[in-house]
């Protein structure tokens, strides 16, 4: 990676908030990706990573050297990365006492297990809860509905699977064409939410288009000009419209 792609690239924050936990770990996930530093967050793979004392005695032009000698490097990246984006002092803590002096940067894949333990939880209580916030959902409009509920499950590390999520919209619809359509879906092999919620969405986004081209033209219809050609076109009388006594053609 070149100096300049390291630069263009902002740090990760995170507020230590539990709705903002998913999508900061999926953000630090992609940036292991981005630097290559996948092994970091591996707990496996890091049982080969040295020590700080092991670290410096390696010999790192031979390659079983090199290899934990990137390892070594790897963890220590990724660290950095996740300390610098604590924007409390709770986050720095979790990251403070993990350090030691065999790890003195910390381990980042302790840190994301410990961190998603407690703002990602799936026990069953947590499980419990997921369920009760999806229950409490409301359906008005079907992309806002996709989006409430991949908001809610990302918060739990707790598998929802497609058809339970489909029956769940189903049972908060209440337009007679969205259930037949959310029937037809169910009765078919390939079960998604967001695909169902797209489709039942193009039906909603063209209703409201046509409805908006409706009132346009009733509104139209009732700016019409009132005659009367036995005054000369001039209308005296009151508007059906606004009830108000006219005296315009």
């Amino acid at each position: 990676m070149s100096e300049t792609e390291s630069k263009s690239l902002s740090i990760l924050q995170w507020d230590r908030k539990q709705d903002t936990f998913a999508r900061y770990l999926d953000k630090v996930e992609a940036l292991v990706i981005y630097y290559d530093c996948g092994d970091a967050m591996d707990k496996v793979a890091m049982r080969a990573c040295p020590t700080k004392t092991a670290y410096v005695a390696l010999d790192q032009t031979t390659s079983p050297g090199k290899k934990k000698g990137a390892l070594f490097k790897a963890n220590k990246r990724m660290c950095a990365i996740i300390t610098l984006g604590q924007g409390s002092d709770h986050g720095l803590n979790m990251m403070k006492i993990m350090k030691t002096p065999d790890q003195p940067n910390g381990v980042a894949w302790e840190f994301a297990q410990i961190a998603a333990k407690k703002n990602k939880p799936k026990y069953a209580s947590a499980e419990i809860q997921m369920d009760n916030e999806l229950d409490n959902l409301r359906f008005k409009l079907a992309g806002d509905f996709y989006n409430d509920v991949v908001s809610i499950t990302s918060r739990y590390d707790i598998p929802k699977m497609e058809t339970e999520l489909v029956k769940l919209m189903a049972g908060k619809v209440s337009n007679p064409s969205y259930t037949n359509m959310i029937m037809d879906h169910l009765n078919g092999t390939n079960h998604s939410l967001d695909k169902i919620c797209d489709q039942i969405g193009v039906i909603q986004r063209l209703t409201k288009v046509v409805s908006q081209n409706g009132t346009a033209k009733a509104r139209s219809e009732k700016e019409v000009q009132l005659a009367s050609a036995e005054e000369g076109g001039m209308f005296e009388g009151v508007c059906g419209n606004c009830n108000k006594k006219c005296g315009y053609k």
